[in-house]
């Protein structure tokens, strides 16, 4: 098994870039209008800590499933499709992090929702206005969400 594949590996990985994410939190600057539970630092403290959870239930995982399998040789190859989501999702979030800065936060998170819903199928959705209705819901509600709640300075570019 290629080492990059597997999923101890990966979990490791994770893990240790939960563990930085978390240490990085700690350079963040106190605002002091913010509320004690809401600053700065806890939304990037609890993603990190779900995050070393996850990688850790990972490691667990794949630990249990190699110890099953005992020696039996598993191989998992992606097909031509999956290759094809995968890369278009790296180049979809490339570009929508280039366009934060330019067009804003809540029109760029907009965007990206609603193209990466519809190229990945949405399947339990059926109708595409209700994929744009979801998307524009849930990029609204994060963004009153920091800016309002969070008091968290999101960047703004030539839209909101």
């Amino acid at each position: 098994m290629n080492a990059l594949k597997s999923d101890t590996n990966i979990g490791f990985f994770i893990l240790l870039v939960s563990i930085l994410f978390f240490a990085g939190s700690f350079s963040i600057k106190q605002s002091t209008f913010s509320a004690p539970m809401a600053t700065a630092t806890f939304f990037p403290r609890v993603v990190s800590i779900l995050l070393a959870i996850s990688s850790i239930n990972l490691i667990i995982k794949d630990y249990l499933k190699k110890k099953k399998s005992k020696g039996r040789v598993q191989s998992k190859k992606m097909n031509g499709s999956s290759e094809k989501y995968v890369q278009y999702m790296i180049g979809a979030t490339a570009i929508y992090i280039l366009l934060i800065p330019i067009i804003g936060y809540l029109i760029s998170t907009i965007i990206y929702m609603i193209s990466s819903c519809l190229f990945l199928g949405a399947a339990f959705i059926k109708k595409r206005w209700v994929t744009i209705l979801i998307a524009i819901s849930i990029s609204v509600f994060s963004y009153l969400l920091f800016t309002k709640i969070l008091i968290v300075l999101l960047p703004s570019g030539v839209f909101i």
